[in-house]
């Protein structure tokens, strides 16, 4: 996994994981104190442990709560994974509205053919 600080970093601004879902914090724009991501960290530190979940993803997913504390907690690199996730998001917004199109455009040429 990941082993220092600056993989955090690196591995925060790479990830497809999105760590504010993983840690089901309410919200990626209010405030994060660092008591307030300790409550969400135990949280769901308890839902994923290995000792409790014996859910075979269980092992990886506890793994990844410790990088998400990691990486939310330092400041620059919770702006560096925010911006990536960001871009993220936009990349599939795009994604989809270009999806809606090409529907349409599949739609409509499939309607003159018939016509």
């Amino acid at each position: 996994m990941v082993s220092t600080e600056s993989g955090a970093a690196s591995y925060a601004t790479t990830s497809k994981t999105d760590f504010y879902q993983l840690l089901e914090l309410p919200s990626s724009n209010a405030p994060l104190t660092p008591s307030l991501l300790g409550k969400w960290y135990r949280n769901a530190a308890l839902k994923w442990h290995p000792d409790r979940n014996t859910s075979p993803l269980a092992p990886e997913l506890f793994n990844l709560l410790s990088v998400a504390r990691d990486v939310l907690s330092d400041p620059a690199t919770r702006v560096a994974y925010d911006n990536a996730r960001n871009a993220r998001l936009a990349q599939k917004r795009r994604n989809e509205a270009f999806d809606v199109n090409r529907k349409r455009m599949q739609q409509e040429l499939e309607s003159r053919e018939r016509g």
